[in-house]
């Protein structure tokens, strides 16, 4: 880590329109900032430059235009502009540039154009089809943690586990480095090794990993009691397909229960949704209706195809569940008995998007229409709010700060980092009596105790090998099955409903 204090934040998962989104907002941001700086620039220049244009304009008049302002400017910097022969082809950059400000729409954050690059990559994401290790990360700024590994991936088979903190890459340290560049770092051609760095149980090896085609956004297991566990990572055109494989295994051993997880998932295709659902509700049952502007409502129907049933059925969402995940939570709430929704308030996503692909492969992705629930109700902006709300603890989805290397904190002091001390301590099971900041006898007490247990100078005192040890520590525990608060939660509706019914 860097001397300098820093914000390591756990952070949730970015949907494709998000991530796309900021990088609009970055390139929007720089384009307004040059704009900034060459009007001050003439401001600070006096009256001198703006008698010439004026001068100038007054002799040429105003510049004729057809009606159509787009094209006039476009001919304008094309022709006239200073910098034009410094662009690389100056009427597709301001074209393009163009059609990013014009869907650049606070109203509608869903409404978007895209290079065929970024089409490409969206749609991929959703499909969760890619060439890599097989691995879904969280990023803490300066590593990233393994918060999943699929099944049968290349990471699977080389022994990458849940909790695994991912420190260098082909021998390139990942500290400070943006999240998408160490994702880009780990992706590659298929059948080229790629070397990580990994720390588990605070010991650094070395695993090499073959890149392979990944194709899933499907994974589960089959738990105690007859309890299937099923986690779907987005609505792709295979996720219904895989699905029916899980469930398929499932049932065959008995599965008579259901935790279906939705968490983090972003949503994807309106038709894998609809097949999704008739996999649960009765045919002929409304799954959602489609809203377009002018009021005419479409609905979409369960097939009744292929059915399932089970005795219960607990949804875990939380607020970056959203789209088609909200889509799928409500239908099943609404149109199947016993089903319970655990979790945190979702996303809040209810709109419809179409995709018009142009002659270059750039696209047009636009809103078209709104999505309702099975009774008519929509969650734009507001989200679901779960049945039993069970929240994560503060210490994983708060900032978490680093310190600086001569920073030390002790009894008596009062700081921000102090308050993550008392968290973080109370989070990993030693006594704390307040988390306000102020460090206390029973703060110093207690971190003594988790210096002792993890073989630090035992004095009480905070430091840097102390916080980092300590943020070690909380990933570590995150990573076990146990803490995860939201399952162990839905488990417990499962095991109290089956006493009730006996």
């Amino acid at each position: 880590m860097s001397d300098n204090k820093k914000r390591i934040k756990l952070q949730r998962y970015e949907w494709p329109d998000e991530v796309l989104a900021k990088k609009k907002a970055r390139r929007q941001k720089m384009i307004n900032t040059c704009i900034i700086v060459i009007v001050m620039i003439g401001l600070a220049m006096g009256g001198y430059f703006w008698g010439i244009s004026k001068a100038q304009n007054i002799a040429s008049g105003i510049y004729a235009y057809d009606g159509n302002k787009m094209s006039t400017v476009l001919d304008i910097l094309s022709s006239q502009w200073y910098f034009a022969d410094q662009v690389d082809d100056v009427e597709e950059t301001l074209t393009d540039q163009a059609l990013i400000g014009m869907t650049t729409l606070e109203l509608d954050p869903h409404t978007a154009y895209m290079s065929s690059q970024e089409i490409e990559d969206f749609f991929a994401s959703i499909d969760n089809n890619f060439v890599g290790i097989g691995v879904r990360v969280r990023n803490y700024d300066t590593y990233l943690v393994v918060d999943s590994v699929f099944k049968n991936s290349p990471a699977e088979a080389s022994g990458i586990v849940k909790g695994d903190i991912i420190a260098s890459v082909d021998g390139v340290q990942v500290a400070d480095r943006e999240y998408e560049e160490i994702v880009d770092m780990i992706k590659g051609e298929a059948n080229t090794k790629v070397s990580l760095g990994i720390i588990r149980d605070d010991n650094e090896c070395q695993i090499d990993v073959i890149r392979q085609q990944v194709n899933t956004t499907v994974d589960g297991e089959m738990l105690d009691d007859g309890i299937a566990y099923v986690e779907l990572s987005s609505f792709g055109e295979l996720t219904s397909d895989q699905l029916i494989t899980y469930l398929d295994e499932f049932n065959a051993q008995g599965a008579d229960k259901l935790i279906l997880d939705l968490r983090d998932d972003g949503g994807g295709h309106l038709g894998s949704v609809v097949d999704i659902g008739s996999l649960f509700i009765d045919k002929d049952k409304v799954i959602l209706e489609q809203e377009s502007a002018d009021g005419t409502i479409v609905q979409y129907k369960s097939d009744g195809k292929r059915h399932y049933e089970y005795d219960d059925i607990v949804i875990l969402v939380n607020n970056s569940t959203a789209s088609a995940a909200e889509v799928l939570t409500l239908a099943l709430k609404q149109q199947v008995p016993n089903v319970t929704i655990v979790g945190t308030t979702t996303y809040g996503k209810g709109t419809i998007q179409t995709t018009i692909y142009l002659e270059d492969g750039s696209a047009l992705k636009y809103t078209t229409s709104k999505w309702n629930a099975p009774d008519g109700s929509n969650i734009n902006g507001v989200g679901i709010e779960p049945d039993v709300v069970v929240e994560i603890p503060d210490i994983i989805t708060s900032p978490y700060y680093d310190m600086e290397e001569d920073m030390t904190l002790a009894y008596d002091s009062v700081n921000a980092i102090n308050v993550q001390l008392q968290k973080s301590l109370d989070y990993l099971g030693y006594p704390i009596t307040r988390d306000d900041g102020y460090f206390d006898m029973s703060t110093q007490e207690a971190l003594k105790m988790f210096e002792s247990d993890n073989g630090l100078l035992i004095d009480g005192i905070l430091d840097k090998d102390d916080n980092e040890k300590i943020f070690m520590a909380i990933s570590e525990k995150w990573a076990l099955d146990e803490s995860d608060v939201q399952k162990n939660a839905a488990l417990e509706i499962i095991y109290n409903n089956e006493e009730l019914d006996q």
